[in-house]
């Protein structure tokens, strides 16, 4: 992996552009139903390897992603995705973890180090996140990162026929600032 694949570096992991050679951990991600309890990466069920082929070459392989991997090692984990809003000049952040990797404060430890990272480097005044609003484990991810429970946008989301309430959860960068000088 050369140097300017990274992205960001946490404790325990990289963020990096996907190459080519990441699909093989992609699809034992997105074979599993377990992530699609509240939909995710462009479909709403697992994937076979020709619909993964479609959503991995889409989100994660171009020129300018916004969608990386988080990877172990040379293990790929699972996604994080950084999404610039031109118009607004701001961030809205989201991740994906591979289930054989939950509970292990995956998302949590790259989330805390995407905001740095969005922040700092970036130089946003603002991110935001959305989860279904009955995904208690993605909302106290965001909650330990500091993210406002800003809304819930009713029926703001289609799932399997049903239609969601949404969560949408903002930090500003003072508010940033202000949660990593007092925890």
């Amino acid at each position: 992996m050369t140097k300017q694949d990274i992205i960001f570096e946490t404790e325990r992991f990289r963020i990096v552009k996907a190459r080519k050679e990441d699909f093989a951990d992609y699809l034992e991600m997105v074979s599993a139903s377990e992530i699609f309890k509240f939909g995710a990466l462009m479909t709403q069920k697992a994937q076979d390897e020709q619909k993964a082929k479609e959503t991995f070459n889409a989100i994660m392989i171009k020129e300018k992603p916004s969608t990386f991997m988080i990877k172990q090692e040379n293990k790929g984990l699972g996604v994080l995705t950084m999404s610039y809003s031109e118009y607004l000049k701001t961030y809205e952040l989201g991740y994906i973890i591979n289930h054989n990797y939950w509970h292990k404060g995956i998302a949590t430890e790259v989330s805390k180090c995407a905001l740095e990272y969005l922040f700092n480097t970036k130089k946003t005044s603002y991110v935001y996140a959305i989860a279904v609003a009955e995904n208690s484990a993605s909302r106290r991810v965001l909650e330990k990162c500091g993210f406002t429970l800003e809304g819930i946008l009713r029926n703001n989301f289609m799932l399997r026929d049903e239609l969601k309430d949404d969560a949408r959860y903002g930090i500003t960068f003072k508010e940033w600032e202000h949660y990593n000088t007092v925890s």
